[in-house]
């Protein structure tokens, strides 16, 4: 069908758009990368996406060691329920889990307007991706490979979208949300043997797309709230993943200029977040904590290095005065009571060695938190202490 919602530079990219956007410099001759853009540019397209993925393979290394150390650290997915999904059987929204039988339909209203954009944020895969990293297995490296096909194909189905003027796969949180969710499962099918011309046009026109779309999305400049710096943080990834683009530069510095700004303007003095809700609190600090880690992976943000270090910090001394002694997230505005045990444990990570496990906040005393506008009162910090909550 006709797109109406996006660009064709996002959303069809060409051959020969493609593989005109890479810059290779008379150094590059002889590499993968040379041989893929030259392969791509003769309508060679085996060999040309046969020689891209070795091209990643190589030049993403570090970023698989670091994907790969993360998620295996990390306590194995349950089983039934990545066997669920290998049935296509889906959890989405509200605890709804629907069953697709041999084909997801992507434009599934089960879940609700609200719980189709959740669904096309592809968060639900990641269990899939960090089973098969744990395990190997070939059944789910086939189910990921089908799915991720799957989704490309009909990444234009924009029927339940005209409404909302939203493109299912390009719009800013969407984008944001699969740039990270596909970086992992795509360098741990290329690491885990060859994958077909037509999976590897799917991931790389996928995140070029994605990066294209959210360059474009922030070039009028700084618009507040969280889904510009969910965003931006993915922008920055993918602009540093992809240095071969020639597109890259401009997709880091914007998301750099943003990240600032959203640091600078975002927040109130006293560290709360501006749209006066936990979740998106939480989740605007993990988007900078995120591009920080990025950034410090591969040759830091510069001058701006120092002064979203402090950003990240003062937002995580906020939570630390502001939630209660069993560490649940106050369920104001588009939020719910949330338990975040980890929270400030994660938090002092981006503080100086030596930090305590409170950030320096004496949890057991009230704070007035004026500029944000809530007061905390409470007479200690164990559990079973008072703890009172107060939008003022």
């Amino acid at each position: 069908m006709a797109n109406k919602l996006c660009d064709k530079r996002v959303c069809d990219i060409s051959e020969k758009d493609f593989w005109s956007s890479f810059k290779v410099g008379a150094k590059a001759k002889g590499t993968a990368l040379a041989e893929a853009v030259a392969a791509g540019r003769k309508g060679d397209k085996d060999k040309a996406y046969n020689r891209l993925t070795d091209h990643h393979r190589a030049s993403l290394a570090e970023e698989w060691a670091h994907h790969q150390q993360r998620i295996t650290a990390s306590a194995k997915p349950d089983r039934k329920a990545v066997n669920a999904l290998l049935t296509n059987r889906i959890p989405g929204w509200h605890a709804k889990v629907v069953d697709f039988g041999r084909q997801i339909d992507w434009s599934c209203q089960a879940w609700g307007q609200s719980g189709l954009c959740g669904f096309h944020y592809l968060g639900w895969i990641s269990p899939a991706t960090n089973h098969y990293i744990h395990s190997g297995d070939t059944k789910t490296r086939n189910w990921l490979i089908r799915t991720v096909n799957s989704y490309y194909a009909h990444r234009n189905d924009e029927r339940p979208w005209f409404k909302l003027r939203l493109h299912p796969t390009y719009y800013e949180l969407g984008a944001g949300g699969k740039a990270r969710v596909l970086m992992p499962m795509y360098l741990a099918l290329i690491h885990g043997g060859r994958i077909t011309t037509d999976t590897a046009e799917a991931f790389n026109k996928l995140f070029l797309g994605f990066a294209r779309s959210l360059h474009s999305l922030s070039a009028s400049g700084y618009r507040s709230g969280n889904w510009q710096i969910n965003g931006c943080g993915a922008l920055f990834q993918l602009g540093c993943s992809f240095p071969e683009y020639a597109e890259s530069t401009a997709w880091k510095r914007r998301a750099v200029s943003m990240l600032e700004a959203h640091v600078q303007r975002d927040f109130f003095a006293d560290g709360g977040h501006k749209e006066r809700c936990w979740s998106y609190g939480t989740g605007v600090a993990r988007h900078l904590c995120e591009a920080y880690d990025t950034a410090q992976r591969f040759g830091g943000l510069g001058k701006a290095d120092q002064r979203v270090l402090r950003g990240i910090r003062k937002a995580y001394t906020w939570f630390a005065k502001s939630i209660g002694p069993t560490d649940h997230l106050p369920a104001y505005g588009d939020g719910q009571l949330a338990f975040a045990p980890k929270l400030l444990e994660q938090a002092r990570a981006y503080f100086p060695k030596g930090t305590d496990a409170t950030l320096g906040i004496d949890r057991g005393r009230s704070y007035l938190l004026d500029s944000s506008g809530y007061a905390i009162m409470r007479n200690g910090d164990d559990r079973k202490a008072t703890y009172l909550n107060m939008n003022v």
